[in-house]
């Protein structure tokens, strides 16, 4: 049984840029960067993609890891985070006890973040713990 579940969520709408988990960034899909991120990481035994998109859930694949295909109606711009995870952790016959939940469009995360979170969850006895950063006030 694995202990560390990574989630890559990444719908296949977008309103502001459509297709954006599936377009090339750094020569490859945008998703392919947040499953090597969890592929990479030492804490983490699975990693699954939660996705409507044909093509993440190819690149996803083609990286080796499992699919779990999300309803039209978690798939939409007002469907919420939670919804999705739990579909996809739902859908799985042995999911772990903890989830490390990951946006398919964030391709750059700092290196070790995941380990570190992890281990803080684990050390510090809270439910969650997540990582944000600072964008200014003139971020558009």
């Amino acid at each position: 049984m694995s202990t560390v579940l990574a989630v890559v969520i990444g719908r296949a709408g977008s309103k502001g840029l459509p297709g954006k988990n599936a377009r090339v960034v750094a020569g490859r899909p945008m998703v392919c960067h947040s499953i090597e991120d969890a592929l990479q990481a030492e804490s983490v035994d699975r990693v699954v993609v939660s996705t409507d998109g044909d093509a993440i859930a190819a690149a996803a694949r083609g990286m080796g890891v499992e699919v779990v295909r999300r309803p039209a109606e978690l798939a939409h711009d007002t469907a919420t985070v939670d919804s999705a995870v739990r579909h996809a952790v739902e859908a799985l016959d042995d999911p772990a006890p903890l989830i490390v939940v990951l946006y398919a469009n964030v391709p750059v995360r700092p290196p070790g973040l995941i380990d570190r979170a992890v281990r803080l969850l684990r050390d510090s006895g809270a439910d969650s713990v997540q990582s944000y950063a600072s964008v200014g006030k003139h971020h558009p």
